[in-house]
């Protein structure tokens, strides 16, 4: 059983109704763009390109920042075990959503590579280019949520730390 300091911190603020609906609302949006954009196989190079070159850069910047995040700081060190416990169910949500970003943005590097070794003579290449295309600005909108996500994490650490030192609390 986890231990929460906190009324609304951990297992309950996981998928929030504005997160499902934020998840939703760029699911369509990619579905949209996907099948409504027309497809210009000249365009269609020159992006393939262009994420091949941009998506491992994204790569690398959301696991430094999974690396960089996650490392334990002294304010956490200074924490008690309650309050580490509730600050672990926060930032455990929140980097399991870093790393479903990262993903995205692996996923979508991937289907990049498969659409230029296959060329567009092969019989699915319609649907991997509008795969490609869906995927890609899935994890684009997601990435918006990346700053939301980084500040509501350090608030969190700074109210377990105002906490942790005697501070009143206000509600």
């Amino acid at each position: 059983m986890k231990f929460s300091t906190r009324k609304g911190v951990g297992e309950n603020e996981r998928f929030t109704p504005i997160y499902l609906i934020a998840v939703g609302v760029a699911l369509l949006l990619s579905a949209a763009v996907a099948w409504a954009i027309p497809f210009f196989i000249q365009q269609l190079d020159e992006i393939l390109r262009v994420a091949i070159k941009i998506f491992p850069i994204f790569i690398g910047f959301s696991v430094s920042m999974i690396a960089l995040v996650g490392s334990l700081d002294s304010t956490v060190a200074s924490f008690s075990w309650e309050q580490v416990q509730a600050y672990q169910d926060t930032f455990e949500s929140k980097m399991r959503r870093q790393a479903a970003i990262c993903l995205c943005y692996a996923l979508a590097l991937g289907l990049a590579l498969i659409l230029v070794a296959l060329g567009k003579a092969h019989v699915g290449y319609n649907w991997l280019a509008r795969g490609f295309v869906f995927v890609s600005s899935f994890s684009l909108l997601i990435s918006f949520t990346i700053p939301i996500s980084l500040y509501k994490l350090h608030c969190e650490k700074y109210e377990l730390l105002l906490e942790s030192k005697g501070a009143p609390r206000i509600d």
